[in-house]
């Protein structure tokens, strides 16, 4: 009852469908790692955040992506504009694709795959706004659960932050960059939120 008249997340379920199919058709990171370049490899490295590098790391991945994805589309949808939630939305999956995707396969050959990156920049996009929500409007039960379930989503944030501080010293370089990736990631999703936030006020205004 309590969902029944929400907005269904056609986006979230369709990108969650796709990569599961790209990891059932298509394969794992070391399955598709090309060290070639060419036009496959290009468009691979494009859908780098659908790519998973196994099993765990999809199944890992996918609920939280779920979670975010959901909230995107159902509850920030209704205090923004669709261009803006669609911004907000797509933005960390550019971010990924060319930067990470694109960009890392152009330099390096190889490119990074997954969505947590994007889960934790959707993830700070939410809070962003469920503070400012927090403190100007009164809290409906739909409310109340979109914030646990950003709590939840945020706790992947939390753990990388995390283990910077307890295993520093004792990580080598490719972990090193894989936590400070996804803190860039986190970082990012403030720095989005905060900016359309301050956009939308200033055209009411």
């Amino acid at each position: 009852m309590l969902f029944r008249k929400e907005r269904k997340p056609w986006i979230t379920i369709t990108l969650s469908n796709i990569a599961l199919c790209l990891y059932v058709f298509v394969g794992m990171r070391w399955e598709v790692l090309i060290y070639e370049k060419t036009l496959k490899g290009y468009l691979l490295a494009l859908c780098s955040p659908l790519l998973h590098s196994g099993y765990f790391h999809l199944t890992g991945n996918l609920p939280f992506f779920i979670i975010t994805g959901t909230l995107m589309e159902t509850w920030l949808i209704k205090r923004v504009s669709l261009k803006t939630c669609l911004k907000l939305y797509f933005s960390p999956f550019l971010f990924t694709s060319v930067i990470f995707g694109i960009f890392g396969y152009l330099v390096v050959e190889a490119f990074s795959v997954g969505l947590s990156g994007v889960i934790i920049a959707q993830d700070s996009i939410l809070i962003v706004y469920i503070f400012e929500h927090l403190v100007g409007e009164k809290l409906s039960k739909i409310d109340i659960i979109a914030i646990l379930l950003v709590g939840l989503g945020f706790f992947g944030l939390f753990m990388w932050s995390y283990q910077i501080i307890q295993a520093l010293p004792y990580m080598n370089e490719y972990k090193k960059r894989e936590i400070v990736i996804h803190l860039v990631f986190g970082l990012l999703g403030f720095i989005l939120g905060s900016a359309m936030r301050i956009i939308d006020k200033n055209s009411e205004i």
